[in-house]
């Protein structure tokens, strides 16, 4: 395989020249994407909350960094 492309199901695709990834860096990409759209979907969630309920879940991130 000396070149070829995958295409996810959320508009994301992989492409290579010459040499196919391995099965470790594939997983891992797709690891990354499905936690940068779970990051994604709860900020969208977020942003209909009510202010001093917003404030509370802003209040928990910081506490749960320390």
């Amino acid at each position: 395989m000396s070149t070829g492309d995958i295409k996810f199901s959320n508009g994301k695709e992989l492409h290579w020249h010459s040499q196919m990834p391995s099965y470790e860096i594939l997983y891992k990409f797709k690891k990354i994407i499905t936690n940068k759209e779970k990051i994604e979907k709860k900020k969208e969630k977020e942003k209909y909350l009510p202010i001093k309920t917003l404030r509370k879940v802003k209040l928990d991130k910081l506490k749960n960094i320390r």
